[in-house]
C-alpha cells in the first residue's frame, strides 16, 4: 500500500524529468530536485 502511494506521488515528476529533451533543461530540473530534497549529486 505504501509503495503504491509513493509511486503515485512520484509518477508525474518522474515523467516530467524524463521528458526534458535538452541537457540544460534536464540539469535545471535535477538541480531543483536536489535543492528541494537536500540531495547530494551522484558523481560519475
Amino acid at each position: 500500500m505504501t509503495r503504491t502511494i509513493i509511486n503515485k506521488i512520484l509518477h508525474d515528476p518522474t515523467v516530467q524529468l524524463q521528458s526534458q529533451r535538452d541537457l540544460e533543461s534536464r540539469q535545471r530540473a535535477m538541480q531543483t530536485l536536489q535543492d528541494l530534497f537536500n540531495l547530494k549529486p551522484i558523481e560519475a
